[in-house]
């Protein structure tokens, strides 16, 4: 995979959003969660397309982005700070840093937990056939 990341926004200090794009252009968007319980960062893909008025990315603390793109009109990072430079460790591609999995949150363990590979990602949420999404005591309403 040859893509290069172009814009990453930070929420207490971990990538919470970032943006890549590939050879021939395609940007694509990653959302970041990161479990406490596991101490691991994880992201899925949440959108794809091509820069027109600029980058839509999301977050709440810091953010950085790579010279020659610009945020788009709509997105309410620019009043974040902007770091200048950027670790080389959130430079790569996800999979060098994270694990690809969508996560849930848990209310009760106050948590972001993978649920990829699992349907129940605690014992207070468990993956609910008839409703087709996350049921229990733990999910949020």
């Amino acid at each position: 995979m040859s893509e290069k990341v172009i814009a990453v926004a930070f929420e207490e200090g971990k990538p919470f959003s970032i943006v890549t794009v590939s050879e021939k252009g395609v940007i694509s968007s990653y959302d970041v969660d990161y479990c406490k319980r596991d101490k691991t960062l994880y992201y899925h893909m949440s959108g794809y397309g091509s820069v027109q008025h600029g980058i839509e990315i999301g977050g709440a603390g810091e953010y950085w982005l790579a010279d020659g793109y610009k945020l788009g009109q709509c997105t309410k990072l620019q009043k974040r700070p902007r770091l200048e430079t950027l670790d080389a460790k959130w430079q790569c591609w996800p999979f060098e840093w994270g694990i690809n999995s969508d996560t849930v949150y848990c209310k009760i363990c106050k948590d972001r937990l993978p649920t990829s590979e699992t349907e129940t990602p605690c014992r207070h949420i468990h993956w609910s056939v008839r409703k087709s999404w996350w049921a229990g005591r733990g999910v949020c309403d």
